[in-house]
């Protein structure tokens, strides 16, 4: 996104020599049911849930929590500009002007 772009450039500017950064926006930080509603809604489609099997079971994540503390680089002055409904939006109308 806008967002990511415009925090890794700012880091380069601005960031600690070899400072190490999550590029995140904690208002982004939803379950991914929520994510994928977001960009169904967005592309004019549905989710459709169905459970797995046994077999594609373990292959999938167990993890519940993927959070990237972006403190430190709020502790920069960075600030992001776009929720996930716009993030999407504008990533997608960029993907259907191509």
């Amino acid at each position: 996104s806008a967002d990511a772009v415009a925090a890794m450039l700012f880091i380069l500017l601005n960031g600690e020599n070899a400072g190490i950064y999550n590029v995140a926006n904690e208002s982004c930080n939803v379950h991914l049911r929520d994510f994928a509603g977001i960009c169904a809604e967005v592309c004019g489609k549905e989710v459709v849930f169905d459970l797995p099997t046994e077999a594609e079971q373990k292959g999938f994540s167990i993890a519940t929590k993927a959070i990237l503390s972006n403190d430190k680089l709020k502790e920069a002055g960075f600030s992001p500009a776009y929720g996930i409904r716009d993030a999407i939006e504008r990533t997608v109308a960029i993907l259907r002007s191509e």
